[in-house]
């Protein structure tokens, strides 16, 4: 489990969706190794501009950039939903091989 703040606990998703989130941020289908490339970082930006609803979670590869709508989602299952769809539609139809 994994704790925020100690106030709550979250169930860590499971390799298959990691690995997926991983490619959906990057491209890439695996995480580079940290002691050749130390300076790896995926950044995770909120917008909150005006944002239809119905927006999903975008991320530009080029950067290793996830952008959240700050505002969108009012509730977690909201947010999990949305998320799940993005890095499940975009994580296996893109790469960058």
């Amino acid at each position: 489990m994994l704790t925020t703040r100690g106030q709550r606990s979250h169930k860590i998703y499971n390799p298959e969706f990691l690995s997926l989130l991983v490619k959906f941020c990057t491209g890439f289908d695996y995480v580079p190794d940290l002691v050749v490339n130390p300076d790896f970082r995926i950044i995770v930006e909120f917008t909150f501009h005006e944002i239809e609803k119905g927006w999903y979670p975008m991320a530009h590869t080029c950067e290793n950039t996830l952008i959240l709508p700050g505002f969108l989602y009012t509730n977690g299952k909201d947010f999990r939903k949305k998320m799940r769809e993005a890095v499940t539609i975009y994580g296996t139809n893109f790469s960058m091989a």
